[in-house]
């Protein structure tokens, strides 16, 4: 079952556009800059 799941996920995969994927990661980039964002501002006191 998990193996059906892969390849489905990567016969999908290799059918999306550049653009598209970038749409979609786009968020999840914006949510790890935020995290590294707050992490490296100084905490206040």
């Amino acid at each position: 079952m998990p193996s059906m799941l892969w390849s489905g996920w990567t016969e999908w995969w290799s059918t999306v556009t550049p653009e598209f994927a970038l749409l979609l990661g786009l968020p999840f980039l914006v949510a790890i800059a935020g995290l590294v964002a707050l992490r490296l501002k100084p905490a206040r006191t």
